[in-house]
């Protein structure tokens, strides 16, 4: 008689013995911080992977409120200094004037002594036994009033903390590819006679072809028709974000949602924008922290840390004592 535990005790060991043979899954070896990764669970518990690389998932920074601003004056004296050099005012002699007489032409009559040229104005007599014409002493055309716009009238202005170009009529624009005065700025246009093309037409200043279908505006702009301008609507639902969207390196833009645009209601502003959600501080882009599913700006807490974000070191003081721009950190 066979006796049934005799059976189980062999269905035992063939059971063993088979899952001796199965491979381990998990990896052995959790990867460090900079260590290479295939997913996310080839790194330490408390790093993600991104582009092959072990790397901090969230870094416990919260989103601070100030942003970075870059000043350049506070009036205009700040844009335009302390004005031209007094040699300005000689200006003609110094770059045009290579004699002391202003037309002066050298007789070359043969002398003895200056007494010799008094009967040519501007002339002396030179080393050399002839009667020319005096050099002057301020003629120097390699000055920088002579090569530079130095003594031009300063043409800035200090708008919201930023020196701007500024004219009063189109003779402060002429000669540049924007030659009519409109509101303070130089443009291209100030009415459809203005432009070159047969079709163009004058828009905000600028010569344009106005738009006749959708394929002529840029991505998410539609064209209106009755005006010819491409206008910025922004996404209508998550299918086309998903074709259109240009995420940074470290999303996917397979996942870019349509959502409510935060600066809907202001200017150029569309009720909808793409948006890739994030989930960790990694996905997003330099500067930025993920705040409820969103990268945004993490702010920043110092002048300093906005000099390194604006790149502004290493600059020189103007020559004509305008202010040097600098880095500020505050509220906007």
């Amino acid at each position: 008689m066979r006796k049934p535990w005799r059976y189980a005790i062999a269905s035992l060991i063939l059971v063993a013995g088979s899952c001796a043979g199965i491979d381990k899954t998990a990896p052995e070896h959790r990867g460090a911080r900079g260590e290479s990764c295939q997913a996310r669970n080839d790194c330490q518990s408390d790093l993600a992977c991104f582009n092959g690389i072990c790397t901090e998932n969230d870094f416990n920074i919260a989103v601070g409120a100030k942003q970075c601003f870059r000043i350049e004056c506070s009036e205009k004296a700040d844009c335009c200094g302390e004005g031209p050099p007094a040699d300005c005012d000689n200006q003609e002699s110094i770059c045009s004037q290579p004699y002391a007489e202003p037309g002066c032409s050298s007789s070359y009559t043969t002398c003895a002594s200056d007494d010799d040229c008094s009967d040519y104005a501007g002339q002396s007599c030179s080393t050399s036994g002839y009667c020319t014409c005096d050099l002057n002493p301020d003629y120097d055309p390699s000055s920088d009033i002579c090569t530079t716009d130095i003594c031009s009238p300063c043409n800035l202005d200090c708008v919201d903390e930023m020196c701007v170009a500024i004219c009063e009529s189109d003779d402060d624009c002429a000669g540049t590819a924007l030659p009519f005065c409109d509101s303070g700025t130089c443009v291209r246009c100030t009415q459809d006679d203005d432009c070159a093309g047969a079709d163009e037409k004058c828009m905000a200043g600028a010569c344009v072809a106005p738009c006749k279908q959708n394929e002529q505006c840029p991505l998410f702009n539609e064209c209106d028709a009755d005006t010819g301008e491409c206008n910025y609507v922004g996404c209508t639902d998550d299918h086309e974000c998903q074709f259109a969207y240009e995420a940074n390196g470290n999303q996917d833009a397979r996942s870019a949602l349509c959502v409510d645009n935060p600066l809907a209601g202001q200017t150029g502003q569309p009720e909808k924008v793409c948006r890739v959600p994030c989930v960790s501080d990694a996905e997003c882009g330099r500067r930025e922290l993920c705040d409820n599913g969103s990268c945004v700006y993490m702010g920043c807490e110092s002048d300093e840390e906005c000099r390194a974000q604006l790149g502004l070191a290493n600059e020189e003081a103007p020559a004509n004592g305008a202010a040097i721009p600098k880095a500020v950190c505050r509220e906007p």
